[in-house]
């Protein structure tokens, strides 16, 4: 099936205005009134895009009771999950978690919670 190209532009700006609404939380892109408020209403592209995505799935796999979900979600799962697992190891230095200097039950509680979290996605 095809790519629906004005969809995907769509969900690209929506993503940016995330993008975008993150950066202004920590460190302020703008200081006139009107931008700030344009840019802290950056959840709404959220929305937007998570909008666009079910649609676009729905779409591509053309979800219809016919539909083989085992082969959906192999694909789904092949994916996402790697990109994923990938951005999990490199986010490690910054989880919070020494357990060099501070080898305690709540730290091993807290590391063991984060990867069983992290394996199942959530």
């Amino acid at each position: 099936m095809a790519e629906i190209l004005p969809l995907t532009s769509l969900r690209f700006i929506a993503a940016f205005y995330v993008f975008l609404f993150h950066l202004h939380i920590r460190w302020p892109l703008a200081k006139n009134q009107y931008i700030c408020k344009i840019l802290n209403s950056g959840a709404v592209g959220m929305s937007i895009f998570f909008i666009l995505s079910g649609f676009i799935l729905g779409y591509r796999y053309n979800l219809t009771p016919k539909l083989n979900l085992k082969k959906y979600y192999k694909s789904r799962f092949a994916r996402i999950y790697p990109i994923y697992f990938v951005a999990a190891l490199i986010t490690l230095p910054w989880i919070g978690v020494n357990i060099i200097t501070d080898f305690n039950i709540y730290q091993i509680t807290k590391l063991l919670i984060l990867i069983f979290t992290n394996i199942l996605l959530v």
